[in-house]
């Protein structure tokens, strides 16, 4: 009998859920009003739950991000830097303390 996978837990799950919700309509949006009521969104969130979603958001956002193998990196920036930077812009807030994350993230696999 193979092994059973453990289920994820309520907070993988959440953050998960609100993660790409975030990613998904900060690459939707299509006014500065949207991106604008996300930022105070996330300002209006507590210090410990922006850091904690932080990983996730910028996870998912690359998600979005479809790359061909062929195409030089200078081509990917050019094509993807205003969603990224939208998305940092909104979930980067002043109030953050602590954001260590390694991204070490292959997207042409």
């Amino acid at each position: 009998m193979p092994p059973c996978r453990q289920p994820k837990s309520l907070f993988d799950l959440a953050c998960s859920e609100i993660s790409i919700y975030v990613a998904k309509t900060i690459r939707e949006a299509d006014s500065e009003e949207k991106l604008s009521n996300l930022y105070k969104f996330f300002q209006s969130m507590p210090r410990l739950v922006i850091e904690t979603l932080y990983y996730w958001v910028v996870r998912s956002g690359f998600l979005f991000i479809k790359i061909e193998t062929d195409v030089d990196d200078q081509v990917l920036l050019d094509d993807h830097c205003d969603f990224i930077s939208r998305m940092l812009g909104i979930i980067l807030q002043p109030n953050m303390r602590n954001v260590e994350q390694d991204f070490t993230i292959d997207l042409r696999n």
